[in-house]
């Protein structure tokens, strides 16, 4: 038997090889397209399972996140958010006040924070204004006055009260009451019948009575006010309530440059005064109670749009233009630092300072801004 190939299964033979050989390189090839499918679907399914997670995750926590300008009671900081630094004082209910005021500034002047007398800190047609717009930053300041009637200086009752309240919330904790002394933030903390040891003893209640994300306000006024009794004690009790919940503290002033300079200008706003009141705040805080974080809240200042038939005081005179040009320089006030600013008065009521009925207010007895 001849067992040689011819020349042409030989020429087979190699096609046949080379075609092996072909076909084995392009397996090889799709092998290899396929693996480096297969990488990127991979990356791709990696990358879109990451960007889920992450928007999740964010979601949770701004479902779970504090409303503006409030704490979370598991932190032992705070910061400022984006609560604005500008508010309004609301006096009381009568005739030269209507709850739409409140309603105007919030939406046509975008003003959200307000400061309560009389009646305000319970519930009204203001406070359901400001449940209302809650979702926009909108706060109330009152004070927890020292008073003999049980619903005037009870932590307790005014814990009932702020379960109904959706808005930011800050109290104010007198020092003395009626008639002892005639205004707890004007005259400072050292006045009247006020008690160190028990006023101690009201800011250990009240923290175990209401929520943390109330901020405390304590009657300062300024550093002279505060020397001649032992304010450090009341500072060192607020940090031991800060350093163990993240409680927020401020100190209370007021400032009328109008009627005690300096003299800037009529209807000028004390920018560089305020700074440096706040930087006043700051070093009672370091002199007394050191790491103490503590705001600053000036809860009365503004200027008259008249006042002894426009006389100049001495730092310039009053006026409808002089009120709102200070009304647009405290609104446009900005810092770094935590301090917060409240105009005196929203309506036209004679505050007893001898400027008479429509001086301070921002709305006339008519009930129209000014400004």
């Amino acid at each position: 038997i001849n067992m040689s190939t011819t020349p042409q299964e030989t020429q087979l033979d190699q096609d046949t090889d080379t075609k092996i050989e072909i076909d084995g390189s392009a397996i090889k090839r799709k092998r290899k397209y396929t693996i480096i499918g297969i990488i990127i679907a991979v990356i791709l399914l990696t990358v879109i399972i990451v960007a889920v997670v992450t928007i999740v995750v964010q979601s949770n926590n701004t479902s779970d996140s504090s409303s503006p300008g409030t704490l979370s009671s598991s932190s032992s900081s705070y910061t400022i958010t984006s609560e604005t630094e500008f508010g309004v004082n609301i006096y009381s209910d009568d005739n030269t006040f209507s709850p739409s005021m409140v309603s105007t500034l919030i939406n046509d002047e975008q003003v959200y924070n307000f400061r309560a007398f009389k009646s305000w800190g319970r519930p009204s047609s203001v406070t359901d204004i400001l449940n209302t717009y809650a979702s926009s930053g909108t706060s109330l300041l009152l004070n927890i006055e020292w008073g003999t009637a049980e619903w005037e200086s009870s932590c307790s009752y005014f814990a009932n009260l702020f379960n109904g309240y959706n808005f930011n919330i800050k109290v104010q904790i007198d020092s003395c009451g009626w008639p002892s002394c005639s205004n707890p933030t004007e005259g400072g903390f050292c006045q009247g019948n006020y008690d160190v040891s028990s006023y101690v003893s009201k800011l250990a209640e009240c923290d175990s009575l209401l929520d943390t994300n109330v901020e405390f306000v304590i009657p300062w006024q300024n550093a002279n006010a505060a020397a001649s009794c032992d304010y450090g004690t009341v500072l060192q009790k607020a940090k031991s309530i800060q350093d163990s919940n993240g409680r927020r503290f401020s100190l209370s002033g007021t400032f009328y440059n109008f009627f005690h300079g300096p003299s800037i200008g009529a209807g000028v706003f004390p920018t560089d005064n305020i700074n440096a009141l706040y930087s006043s705040v700051q070093a009672q805080a370091d002199q007394y109670a050191s790491g103490l974080s503590l705001g600053l809240r000036v809860v009365e200042t503004g200027w008259p749009s008249q006042c002894d038939n426009g006389a100049d005081k001495g730092y310039g005179a009053a006026s409808t233009s002089a009120l709102c040009n200070y009304y647009s320089e405290a609104k446009e006030y900005s810092t770094s630092n935590d301090v917060m600013i409240y105009w005196w008065i929203i309506d036209s009521r004679d505050v007893g300072d001898g400027c008479g009925d429509g001086a301070w207010g921002l709305f006339n007895s008519a009930g129209n801004f000014k400004c």
